[in-house]
């Protein structure tokens, strides 16, 4: 008999305050990717803009958070949080993964359930937002799996939010 159970990948996240520069750098020529930023509103990030965003998230109370994704021993992409208000308990979260060939595996359940958890039980949060293209299919499908609603739509650019449990 054939086992159906999928086998959680190998991951690790990576927190990017850990990283050399040579891979903080790296971040931003995989955001750049053709494959990555058709799906972002912002097309391209330049060499400035991406240094100020790693000396933001280096902050102490830095509204930013993000992890590399280690996938068995390759950095693929990047999850982060970003918008934390802790005051009002509340961030947007982000996901990519460059490697188109790691798509598809279950690795982005993997971050959603990593951001949810570090969200809420690490930085005590109670609700998460995110934007994602009204024809990005895959990552919709995985949105709502974990339990994200449609809110509102923005020209072709829908709001999903979830929140914690009890909250």
């Amino acid at each position: 008999m054939i086992s159906t159970e999928v086998i959680k990948p190998k991951i690790k996240f990576i927190d990017v305050n850990d990283a050399d520069e040579n891979l903080q750098m790296q971040i931003r020529d995989w955001r750049n990717s053709a494959e990555v930023k058709k799906y972002f509103q912002i097309d391209y990030i330049d060499v400035d803009t991406h240094k100020n965003w790693l000396k933001e998230i280096n902050k102490k109370n830095s509204s930013v958070r993000a992890f590399i994704i280690n996938f068995e021993g390759n950095n693929i992409g990047l999850i982060y949080l970003h918008k934390i208000d802790k005051e009002k308990k509340k961030a947007d979260i982000g996901i990519y993964i460059y490697n188109t060939e790691l798509r598809g595996r279950g690795i982005g359940s993997s971050c959603i359930e990593f951001l949810k958890d570090y969200a809420f039980n690490t930085l005590y949060l109670n609700t998460l937002y995110l934007e994602v293209l009204k024809d990005n299919m895959r990552a919709i499908n995985l949105y709502e799996k974990y339990g994200f609603k449609q809110v509102s739509l923005r020209d072709n650019v829908y709001i999903y939010k979830t929140e914690k449990a009890g909250a």
